[in-house]
């Protein structure tokens, strides 16, 4: 151990003068003071790093004792040839992964459905980079009817990747006695700034074929593949609709151009020569604000409209309302053949987004194509 002296004499004036410097080189059992300093540098690191850690392991234990945490139910290993959604004759995983939860709570009569995280999704032609998202809806299906049930809700964009991760959950009421008839709708789309987002992917997990027992108070997270093509909502074909509002929100210009590959002869009697209109609904709040019908059209397959209407709102109200576009036939009661509907809420995520598009960019005609939905909407 080295001296007084011996410290003083190996150190500058200024520092050998220091008693405390002095001390402090004794203690670590070394003669040069700078050591000794930075020596003393790391033991306080070392002292916050360990009351860091502490203070971490503490509130850990805490959180977990006082804190109740839904139980979850470990996924069971599976082989890749058994995740649901894989498709006879397609390559396995061309489209990616979805990882997705549910949990129905007794009490609450309430259907929770999580998006965990997409995996390997696929880069379609010519395009880089995907920024994607998944949306939400549920079909209650009976019979051979299928309709939207609830409201379709959307994650957020992950930019730049191909494994986003979401860890988002949505809340359905429904009852016990109907779950059976229920089919959750993934979808995941590539978000497109200026355009029409691109679907990359779904899948349809029908609530009949998954154990209540599994799902039923505790969470169940499952895995599967994501199919391309259209999803189970694809309709009776499409309706190309144009929106433009002005600055301050007060007018609405709706413009319906054509629609195409409609499926819709079998449902119109064949003894009398068929027509098809566009009938367009604009609500606030459930209160009808404006209608407006088309000219009928004798094309039964690609009709062309190219028709305009502005529909004049209150102040404030843009955000709130609601377009029902209804394809009917001009014979007999005008049976109403398919349905699209847009909106901030709408039941579809292109309608969501057509609507935010044009409040975003208010001034200009903003293009999109809807699947019309098979059947008749409540207007």
């Amino acid at each position: 151990m080295p001296t007084v002296d011996e410290i003083k004499a190996a150190n500058s004036e200024n520092l050998a003068n220091n008693d405390f410097l002095v001390n402090l080189a004794l203690t670590f059992n070394v003669v040069n003071i700078p050591l000794a300093i930075f020596i003393l540098i790391l033991v306080c690191i070392a002292c916050i790093l360990f009351v860091v850690l502490v203070i971490f392991i503490v509130r850990s234990c805490i959180r977990r004792k006082f804190i109740p945490k839904s139980k979850r139910r470990p996924i069971k290993s599976i082989y890749l040839d058994e995740i649901p959604g894989a498709i006879p004759g397609q390559v396995e995983g061309q489209h990616g992964t979805l990882e997705y939860s549910l949990e129905y709570q007794l009490t609450k009569q309430q259907l929770n459905v999580g998006v965990i995280q997409a995996n390997d999704l696929e880069l379609r032609p010519g395009v880089e980079h995907l920024d994607p998202y998944a949306s939400v809806s549920l079909l209650k299906v009976q019979g051979e009817k299928a309709r939207v049930f609830g409201k379709v809700n959307k994650t957020a964009v992950r930019k730049n990747s191909t494994s986003p991760n979401w860890q988002q959950t949505f809340a359905y009421q429904i009852p016990e006695s109907e779950l059976k008839c229920i089919v959750a709708v993934f979808e995941v789309f590539d978000y497109d700034s200026i355009g029409q987002d691109i679907c990359i992917g779904h899948l349809d997990v029908p609530l009949k074929e998954v154990d209540e027992g599994e799902y039923a108070g505790q969470i169940l997270e499952r895995t599967g593949w994501l199919k391309g093509g259209e999803p189970m909502m694809e309709g009776i074909g499409e309706l190309c609709i144009g929106l433009c509002c002005n600055h301050s929100g007060s007018q609405i210009d709706v413009t319906i151009y054509e629609a195409r590959q409609l499926t819709v002869a079998d449902q119109l009697s064949t003894k009398r020569q068929s027509s098809v209109f566009v009938h367009l609904v604009l609500k606030h709040k459930k209160k009808r604000m404006g209608h407006y019908d088309t000219k009928p059209k004798p094309e039964l397959i690609n009709p062309y409209f190219n028709e305009r209407h502005t529909f004049t709102l209150k102040s404030g109200t843009l955000d709130d309302c609601v377009l029902l576009c209804k394809l009917k036939s001009n014979s007999g009661r005008k049976k109403t053949l398919g349905h699209t509907q847009l909106g901030v809420d709408a039941t579809s995520s292109t309608g969501a987004k057509h609507w935010e598009e044009m409040i975003k960019g208010p001034g200009k005609t903003h293009v999109f194509w809807h699947i019309l939905s098979v059947g008749s909407e409540d207007s």
